[in-house]
């Protein structure tokens, strides 16, 4: 007779293994429901015991005894949300992970950016043109140019914003 999984890393390891597809680059993916909000998008979810857990902070917490109510994230090394091998986490803030982000060139940056109220050609001119002083083109002059604020020129003539775009 079978012994049946009695602790809660016991019962909660063998539901994550029993969905489990290894890939080539040794993810464990989640291959059961997935949660589609924004957010989370694409995220493995895992009811177990009554609750909801994100796969891969259920595996945190089994396999590196990660603290459930920490206020650190559980971040991907691999970029695969669905994944859960507790190998490729680091544990960070939010501003871990962005940085992780930027530094892998994930995020949009410049004219991708949907926020982003100006095109490179504009920020080029800008840069240009309020250096050398041209035509009484100051700040408040090329914001009316372009259509934004003063404060947003600051941003572009300092590099506080398209930073990495010469």
């Amino acid at each position: 007779m079978k012994r049946k999984p009695n602790s809660f890393r016991e019962r909660a390891g063998k539901i994550l293994f029993s969905k489990r597809r290894i890939r080539s680059n040794n993810c464990w993916e989640w291959m059961g429901p997935r949660i589609s909000k924004r957010k989370y998008h694409d995220y493995g979810l895992v009811c177990f015991g009554g609750k909801r857990y994100l796969a891969h902070r259920l595996s945190a917490q089994i396999f590196d005894n990660f603290n459930p109510r920490s206020v650190l994230q559980v971040n991907h090394k691999c970029d695969n949300p669905p994944c859960f091998n507790p190998k490729h986490f680091f544990y960070g803030t939010q501003a871990d992970n962005i940085r992780d982000s930027m530094r892998k060139k994930r995020l949009p940056q410049g004219e991708t950016n949907g926020f982003s109220r100006l095109k490179e050609w504009q920020v080029r001119f800008i840069r240009t043109n309020y250096r050398r002083g041209l035509g009484g083109l100051n700040q408040e002059r090329l914001a009316e140019m372009f259509g934004v604020s003063p404060t947003t020129v600051g941003f572009v003539v300092r590099r506080q914003t398209w930073k990495n775009f010469s």
